[in-house]
């Protein structure tokens, strides 16, 4: 697993890294699932 640090924009928005877009075959127009609990997960799938 890996982890990698990204920063909150002014309009609270975060980029996907690139290692993460290619692992998960992320795609413009895709939906991630975010996760609240003990801290931030974020899944792909709709």
């Amino acid at each position: 697993m890996s982890q990698v640090s990204v920063k909150v924009g002014s309009r609270y928005q975060i980029a996907v890294p690139r290692i993460a877009r290619e692992r998960l075959n992320i795609q413009r127009g895709d939906r991630l699932l975010v996760d609240v609990q003990d801290g931030l997960s974020a899944t792909t799938g709709d």
